[in-house]
């Protein structure tokens, strides 16, 4: 048995992507990392698509979008632009609109438990009514 190398070693058998799963030559070059390209804006890198029309998203970027290895994330087209969202980087967004309208004071969890423990008291209480009255 041939002992294995770490993750993203050459192997006689076969090129590896930087996951450790095999690929071929042109898709080891098309997964190659992004460099900062000269004519790329600043904080933009330029990717190449491999044959097969797949991307590799740099480390760096895998990072700020806070995508673990198998994540997914969501991709739409916007006014000719390929653009994408971490599922986490979406909740975070999202907390972030709804805390702009909420004062820092206020918990809106203790205050659902408030509205939740007086709704059900309400109703044993109508429900209790009912069985008093016959109904």
């Amino acid at each position: 048995m041939r002992a294995k190398g770490p993750k993203g070693a050459k192997d006689p058998g076969g090129a590896k992507d930087p996951e450790g799963a095999k690929c071929s030559k042109s898709q080891k070059a098309a997964a190659a990392p992004a460099a900062p390209e000269p004519d790329a804006p600043a904080g933009r890198m330029v990717l190449k698509v491999g044959r097969d029309g797949r991307l590799l998203i740099p480390a760096a970027i895998r990072e700020a979008m806070k995508l673990e290895p198998g994540g997914t994330v969501m991709a739409w087209l916007e006014e000719g632009e390929l653009r994408l969202l971490s599922p986490r980087m979406g909740m975070e967004r999202a907390q972030e609109m709804v805390r702009r309208y909420i004062p820092e004071d206020v918990q809106l969890a203790d205050e659902l438990i408030e509205e939740r423990r007086y709704e059900a008291q309400r109703e044993d209480r109508e429900a209790s009514e009912a069985e008093g009255t016959g109904g």
